[in-house]
C-alpha cells in the first residue's frame, strides 16, 4: 500500500482510489492509490498537491484548494461518512472526480436607492433596476447613475432590456398600476421617454421575458393570465420606398410617444397570480405561480402543453440552457430542480435545502450547467452547485433585508437587489467548470 507524508491520519483502514479530473492542466497519473477513510478534503487537497508537485506541474510554493466528488455528489465530511451516507460500493476502485474549489463571490460595489429594488437586469455594461418608487434606473458597474426613468404611476415590478446601442438604451417595464411600458433612455443623463404603453392586463404585472429576436416578449400578472407582446421599436406598417427614397434607419425615423399597443396573444390556466415567466425555447414559454404550478406553454399556439405540480406556491424560476433544467424558488423555502421534458417518469430530479426564508428569485450560471445563485427573505443569496444538494459552495450576506431579485447575466458579476434599497454588484471569481459537460 502507498503511503504520503501529505496524508497525516489514521491509516488502520483504507480504500482503494482512483483520481481523475476535467481540468487538463491539473490531471495526476492515472494510479489507484489506498486512502485511509478517515481522511476529508484537505487531506485529499493536500494529496493532489504533492502529485502535482512531483509531476512538475505546480511550483513547490504554489498550493490549489480543491473540491471532491463520489459519484457526482460533493465529499464534504470524511471519506468514510460519505460513503456510508451515500452507500458508495467499495468493494472495487473508488472513482474521485477534484475540482478547483469556486472562490467566494465578493460585493465589489454597493448602490443605495430611495425604495425596494423589485428587478434587476444586466447588460454587458449597463444595470436596469427597477423601484418601489415608480422609477427605472440605469447604472453603470461603478456605481454612477446614467438616467433615471419616471412613467409608471405606481411601483415598478420587472425590467427587461430590448437592446442598449451606443448612445441610448431601449427597455421594457412593468409595474403594479397595471401597465408596461418600452422606453427609450439616453445614456447621458438627457431626457427619457415612453414610446409604447402596453394595455391589457387588470392587475398588477409582475414578471417579463424577452424573447431572444428582441422583438416580442411575454408578461405575467397577478389577474392570473401571461400575454404576448410586440417589442418592435418601430410602427407595425410598412415604410413606403416610392420614388426611390431610401427607407429611414430606426434611428433616423424617430419615435411618437406614448402609443397603446394590445396583446398579439393572452394564456389563461393558471388559477392565481403568475409570479415568474420566461422563454425556455424558440416557441416555448415556462411559467410558475401561486397555484402551486409549473406550466410549459406553446407560444405559438397559447396552450399550456405540459404542467408541474408542486406542494406551495412557486415565486420564482429559472432555466438552464446547459442541463435542460427548470430551477423553482418558492414558500417552501427549498430550490427545487426539474426535467419538464420527461413525461413518464420523475420530474422532480432534487432540492437544495438550506434557506431559511421564502425563496424570492433564481439565476442560473451562464456557462455552467450545475451552477445557480438563488436569494431569499433570510437576507442571503446561496451559491449552489447542484452537486451538492444540503451545502451550498457559499453565502452571500451583504443584504440587511429580504433578496429580492437578482441577475447573472455576464458570467463574472452576480447583481443583485433587496428590500434594503441595495444593488450589490459581486464579482465572481475563477472559471465556471464543467458548462458542457453532459455529466448530472
Amino acid at each position: 500500500m502507498e503511503k504520503t507524508d501529505a496524508m497525516n491520519v489514521d491509516t488502520c483502514s483504507q480504500i482503494q482510489v482512483n483520481f481523475f479530473t476535467k481540468h487538463k492542466k491539473y490531471v495526476v497519473p492515472q494510479t489507484p492509490f489506498s486512502i485511509p477513510v478517515t481522511a476529508n478534503c484537505s487531506d485529499l487537497s493536500s494529496l493532489i498537491n504533492s502529485l502535482l508537485h512531483q509531476e512538475n506541474i505546480l511550483y513547490e510554493d504554489k498550493q490549489i484548494e480543491f473540491d471532491f466528488l463520489i459519484g457526482g455528489r460533493y465529499v464534504k465530511e470524511t471519506l468514510e461518512k460519505h460513503i456510508s451516507a451515500q452507500d458508495v460500493e467499495t468493494e472495487n476502485i473508488v472513482e474521485i472526480e477534484y475540482i478547483e474549489k469556486q472562490a467566494s463571490p465578493w460585493p465589489e460595489k454597493m448602490i443605495l436607492q430611495n425604495d425596494w429594488i423589485s428587478s434587476v437586469a444586466v447588460s454587458d455594461d449597463c444595470i436596469l433596476s427597477g423601484s418601489y418608487d415608480n422609477m427605472v434606473y440605469l447604472w453603470d458597474f461603478k456605481g454612477n447613475c446614467l438616467n433615471s426613468i419616471n412613467e409608471h404611476a405606481q411601483a415598478i415590478k420587472a425590467v427587461a432590456w430590448i437592446r442598449k446601442e451606443k448612445e441610448k438604451a431601449y427597455f421594457v417595464s412593468s409595474s403594479l398600476d397595471q401597465t408596461i411600458k418600452i422606453c427609450e433612455c439616453p445614456l447621458d443623463k438627457g431626457r427619457s421617454s415612453c414610446i409604447y404603453v402596453c394595455k391589457g392586463h387588470t392587475k398588477s404585472v409582475d414578471c417579463l421575458a424577452l424573447h431572444s429576436n428582441q422583438m416580442k416578449f411575454c408578461s405575467g400578472s397577478w389577474d392570473k393570465t401571461l400575454k404576448i407582446w410586440s417589442a418592435d421599436l418601430l410602427p407595425t406598417h410598412d415604410l413606403d420606398d416610392n420614388e426611390g427614397t431610401k427607407k429611414k434607419s430606426k434611428t433616423e425615423l424617430g419615435h411618437k410617444r406614448n402609443i397603446t399597443r394590445t396583446p398579439l396573444m393572452t394564456m389563461t390556466g393558471h388559477t392565481e397570480a403568475v409570479s415568474s415567466v420566461l422563454w425556455s425555447e424558440e416557441s416555448e414559454i415556462l411559467s410558475c405561480s401561486w397555484d402551486h404550478t409549473i406550466r410549459v406553454w406553446d407560444a405559438n399556439s397559447g396552450i399550456n402543453k405540459h404542467t408541474l405540480t408542486g406542494g406551495k406556491a412557486f415565486n420564482c424560476i429559472s432555466y438552464s440552457a446547459h442541463s435542460k433544467l427548470i430551477a423553482s424558488g418558492g414558500a417552501d423555502r427549498h430550490v427545487r430542480l426539474w426535467d419538464h421534458r420527461i413525461r413518464d417518469g420523475a420530474v422532480f430530479q432534487k432540492a437544495l435545502t438550506s434557506h431559511d426564508g421564502w425563496i424570492s428569485c433564481l439565476y442560473w450560471s451562464p456557462n455552467n450547467q450545475h451552477m445557480l445563485i438563488s436569494g431569499s427573505y433570510d437576507k442571503m443569496l446561496l451559491l449552489w452547485d447542484t452537486r451538492s444538494p444540503t451545502t451550498p459552495l457559499h453565502k452571500l450576506r451583504g443584504h440587511n433585508d429580504k433578496v429580492m431579485c437578482v441577475d447573472w447575466t455576464i458570467e463574472e458579476f452576480v447583481v443583485s437587489g433587496g428590500a434594503d434599497n441595495q444593488i450589490i454588484i459581486h464579482r465572481v471569481f475563477g472559471k465556471d467548470d464543467g458548462a458542457t459537460d453532459d455529466s448530472s
